[in-house]
């Protein structure tokens, strides 16, 4: 269970680094003395487009998992589901707050169309009870952590 906080450890230092190199490469071709553009001081087009995508994906991933982790939390039947839920807020709170931080750093933001792919998981299992949702609920995080 603790392997998926790591994951998102792991995920959001990925996303850093190459955030990172790629802000250092473009700084480097400029003059050194020249103040970053951007509100936030960090030059936004340093971020390239898949990597604006990723962070997003993972946004929006790492959010659904907060909303699926409550709602297991709440109405999962066995204490082990009630609890990965609750392990699962906790993980991918903390994770989505430290990429936010770096998302603010290079103006991205969320993109809500990649929201909404996660609203049928969650449509699905609000409607179900019991044995029933725990099975759909660990399916649905074995293919969401697998993906």
């Amino acid at each position: 269970m603790k392997r998926l906080g790591v994951l998102s450890i792991a995920l959001l230092t990925v996303v850093t680094m190459a955030c990172n190199k790629n802000a250092t490469d473009k700084r480097a071709s400029n003059d050194v003395n020249q103040p970053a553009i951007g509100t936030s001081g960090v030059d936004s087009n340093a971020v390239s487009a898949g990597d604006r995508n990723f962070v997003q994906d993972i946004w929006a991933d790492g959010d659904a998992e907060v909303q699926l982790g409550k709602l297991a939390a709440e109405r999962g039947a066995s204490a082990d589901v009630k609890r990965f839920g609750e392990m699962m807020v906790q993980d991918h709170t903390k994770a989505g707050e430290q990429l936010k931080q770096i998302a603010a750093q290079y103006n991205i933001q969320p993109d809500p169309k990649k929201a909404d792919d996660h609203n049928d998981a969650m449509d699905k299992l609000s409607k179900l009870r019991g044995a029933e949702f725990d099975r759909e609920f660990i399916n649905r995080m074995i293919d969401d952590h697998q993906e």
